[in-house]
């Protein structure tokens, strides 16, 4: 008998790793992206990076990976456990450069026929707020986001 050789993508198996240490329970696999981080893109990315705590800037030029997982027990679950339509799975894009998670945002999952996500914006992975990552008060972080990235 012959073992199938299937190559495991390692920032899968990376991403896996580290919602399995958080405590989520993986229902489903979603795919990846791959893109590169341009300074001009983030004014476009300003709900995902207020969710995280790296700065956008060490990534500028590099290579990210955003893989999509749905999830079970993450703290989305508890928050969202009471609001009608909602599936007690939560959508997990996990941050990858260079095989180090660096990041990454969730969102409830509805009862739509695509499971769709709540109309919520995105948490961070751990299903933080913007005002519980920032280290000051989200509308100066905005104003300076946008002073800082608008300019193309």
């Amino acid at each position: 008998m012959v073992a199938c050789d299937q190559k495991v993508d390692p920032n899968t198996e990376l991403a896996k790793q580290y919602l399995n240490k958080k405590g989520y329970s993986i229902v489903s696999y979603k795919g990846n992206n791959s893109y590169t981080l341009y300074r001009h893109t983030l004014i476009n990315d300003i709900s995902t990076w207020a969710v995280q705590s790296a700065n956008p800037d060490k990534y500028i030029g590099k290579d990210i990976i955003e893989e999509i997982f749905i999830v079970k027990n993450h703290p989305l679950s508890t928050i969202y456990s009471s609001q009608e339509g909602f599936t007690d799975q939560v959508q997990v894009n996990v941050l990858v450069n260079h095989r180090k998670v660096i990041g990454g945002t969730s969102v409830p999952i509805g009862k739509g026929l695509q499971g769709e996500s709540l109309s919520a914006p995105p948490y961070s992975l751990e299903g933080k707020l913007p005002g519980e990552i920032l280290r000051k008060k989200y509308s100066e972080w905005y104003r300076e986001w946008l002073e800082k990235y608008s300019d193309y």
